[in-house]
């Protein structure tokens, strides 16, 4: 709101404020708040306050009341009407003075603050944590299901390496019934190590067998082993058994694992080094000029001009734009450099927020 000039004529300020027309009324209000200091201009207001019949004008008057600082003449108490129930309460006489810092953007629209705070949120440091946090959860598993497999892989990588064959023979089959599945069926057999005939070293084992063997073999049945050289306790049938269908089935599932984990890594680094996708963009200018004053409906509307660059650019941008703001103090209206945020699409599309 501009200041009061000296050359106001406080008499017809006065009439204004004797006019039926409530908007009147306000222009008289707004005319005089700049010597609220006088205590006949504060009596007037507080009168006002007290017993205007419109709604507006108390709030107005109760504003330009709330403004004066502790080193006015403060004038005696003003109790709010008990017919009124819209009125705001008296105003704090020895309030301390509102601090001028305004260490945030000023918003013409105080709805986009909506806005800005998803335009923070996709500026994160975290964007694309979830993609790390499913990453890391499936790189534990496959962690988990590799850790089962590996160590038969090796000993399978050992056999067919430095393994040595011989003719085993099946001792006792038998069958074991599982809690709630398909029974499990085992063979137990023996081996002869190296090719000493004198002293033969004979090994004694068991392993799980399919269905399908346990079906054909019988006790006394030929069968062919491998084992490892050196360590023939290292040993595995000739056969396909449920332990190397088990290895196989799980090797594909942490294979599969792995590539997904590998995949989420790559999502969350390209969400979190990748720019939000907005139709726009945020750029910061400032305020030149603002002022706050009433429409022709007697609303309270902020004028504000202000600039901004354009990207890319050094050139400044000088715009102008309004909008009503009855949540708004004079003291409210924002210097000239205050910072202000604009949402920016071309040069012939953008907003102040």
């Amino acid at each position: 709101m501009g200041e009061v000039q000296p050359s106001v004529n406080v008499l017809e300020s006065l009439q204004l404020l004797r006019s039926d027309n409530p908007i009147e009324r306000k222009h008289g209000i707004v005319a005089l708040s700049g010597i609220i200091e006088d205590p006949r201009v504060l009596r007037v207001f507080e009168h006002l306050y007290e017993n205007d019949p419109d709604s507006g004008v108390r709030q107005m008057a109760w504003r330009a009341i709330n403004r004066q600082g502790p080193s006015i003449p403060a004038p005696g108490p003003v109790a709010a009407p008990a017919q009124a129930d819209d009125r705001p309460p008296a105003p704090a006489k020895a309030s301390a003075p509102r601090s001028t810092a305004q260490p945030e953007p000023f918003l013409i629209n105080p709805a986009n603050v909506r806005l800005l705070a998803a335009q923070a949120r996709s500026q994160s440091p975290w964007r694309g944590g979830w993609a790390f946090f499913l990453a890391a959860v499936v790189l534990l598993a496959a962690g988990l299901a590799w850790g089962w497999v590996l160590p038969g892989w090796i000993d399978q990588i050992q056999l067919n390496r430095d393994g040595v064959t011989a003719a085993g023979e099946v001792i006792r089959l038998y069958e074991q019934s599982s809690d709630g599945g398909s029974p499990h069926y085992y063979a137990s057999y023996r081996f002869t190590v190296g090719e000493d005939t004198e002293r033969p070293i004979v090994m004694r084992t068991e392993q799980r067998i399919t269905e399908h063997d346990f079906a054909r073999l019988d006790s006394g049945s030929p069968i062919e082993v491998t084992y490892v050289s050196g360590a023939p306790e290292r040993v595995r049938l000739s056969i396909d058994t449920p332990a190397a269908q088990q290895r196989e089935t799980v090797t594909v599932a942490a294979a599969g694992l792995s590539v997904a984990a590998i995949l989420l890594l790559i999502i969350g680094l390209l969400q979190h080094g990748r720019a939000p996708r907005m139709r726009g963009r945020i750029l910061w200018g400032e305020v030149v000029r603002a002022v706050g004053e009433l429409d022709a409906r007697g609303r309270y509307t902020v004028r504000m001009r202000y600039r901004f660059r354009l990207p890319n650019s050094k050139k400044w941008v000088v715009k102008q734009t309004g909008r009503p703001r009855s949540d708004l103090d004079p003291e409210d209206i924002p210097q000239p450099g205050t910072p202000v945020v604009v949402y920016y699409r071309t040069k012939k599309e953008h907003r102040l927020l």
